[in-house]
């Protein structure tokens, strides 16, 4: 039987890559922050799916993998806070400094509530994973994620405003957008205990990826094909 959680997680993983090494290669080697960022996201993606993917009746397996998973997590809310430009929406050096403390501590106590009350996950027939994840240890994840990602959605937005360049404005938008919909999305799938969260989720951030990499691939071809012979 499909298991859609290993499928949707591997092109999860995929679609990040392919924006991640694209975004970096294009920026010569400088967008450290963008590449452990979005790179992080690409790593949790496979190892909830990679697991499973590779042994898929050892649950034991997938539920640490779960765990490390998650653990990928918190490196995205520490590198999401450097890469944002957070400052346009007036979060000064001293609530930066605040909101990492939240995030790490948060996020620490979260990674150990899953691996204090880790259990099997169980596979549904319709081919869906439920982690059955420690739910106060999954609220925590979900809520952290939901207040990261709506710093980066309106960080982005208010930047996009300030572009003159039609093609780095629509960019920005996209990552305003994406920041969003990873909002939603954490709230709907970390702590879910039923099927209809998870797909909820999963549409959200494929959605969010695909108009990334279509849009970010879509100017970069338009570019080349602009400048003259």
């Amino acid at each position: 039987m499909l298991n859609y959680t290993v499928l949707l997680h591997l092109i999860m993983g995929i679609l990040v890559s392919v924006i991640v090494i694209n975004a970096y290669i294009k920026s010569g080697f400088k967008r450290i922050g963008f590449l452990v960022t979005f790179g992080s996201m690409g790593l949790y993606s496979f190892a909830l799916s990679l697991p499973l993917l590779i042994s898929p009746t050892n649950l034991s397996l997938a539920a640490w993998g779960y765990v490390v998973g998650i653990s990928f997590i918190i490196v995205v809310f520490v590198w999401a806070v450097k890469t944002a430009p957070i400052s346009i929406i007036g979060i000064t050096n001293r609530w930066v400094t605040t909101l990492y403390s939240v995030l790490i501590i948060g996020g620490i106590l979260s990674v150990i509530l899953h691996i204090i009350g880790i259990s099997d996950p169980t596979i549904t027939v319709e081919g869906f994973v439920i982690w059955n994840a420690n739910l106060q240890g999954a609220w925590i994840l979900a809520i952290l994620s939901m207040l990261i990602a709506l710093v980066w959605s309106f960080s982005y937005y208010k930047s996009a405003g300030l572009l003159s360049n039609r093609g780095n404005r629509l960019k920005t938008y996209v990552l305003a957008f994406d920041g969003f919909a990873w909002a939603v999305a954490a709230v709907l799938y970390f702590p879910a205990q039923t099927e209809l969260p998870i797909i909820g989720a999963f549409v959200l951030m494929i959605g969010s990826l695909l108009a990334t990499s279509v849009i970010f691939l879509t100017l970069q071809f338009v570019r080349k094909t602009s400048i003259p012979e």
